[in-house]
């Protein structure tokens, strides 16, 4: 199964462009899954509001918590400068246990997952 990760920068782009957005809810079922973490719905919502509803109405997105195991890691990256929209996505996306590959993020900013192996979709 390939998973990918929006930042707030994809979603943003994605909200911009109606055609990608209706690709995504009206796609037939595949081994893709689409996943938001939470603090990238934040982030893109501080400057779009209505966006949070949009991605929750889409039916092949999940939204990642910022559960307890994610806290730690994701604030050791804000305390270290990485700015905290971009931060839960690298959570998210890096080689773990569950991923020893890692995911790749969907984004407007691939410099910013570069530092941390992440590899990157540039949207």
């Amino acid at each position: 199964m390939t998973t990918v990760v929006l930042d707030h920068t994809a979603l943003l782009a994605i909200r911009r462009n109606q055609n990608v957005s209706r690709a995504i809810a009206t796609a037939p079922e595949t081994d893709a899954r689409l996943v938001v973490p939470a603090l990238s719905l934040l982030g893109a919502a501080v400057h779009d509001p209505p966006i949070a509803d949009h991605v929750g109405s889409l039916h092949r997105v999940d939204i990642a918590d910022l559960g307890l195991a994610a806290v730690g890691f994701t604030a050791r990256l804000i305390a270290d400068g990485v700015d905290w929209r971009f931060a839960h996505a690298i959570e998210v996306a890096r080689v773990g246990p569950l991923q020893p590959q890692g995911l790749l993020v969907m984004t407007s900013e691939p410099g910013v997952y570069g530092p941390f192996g992440i590899e990157t979709f540039t949207i």
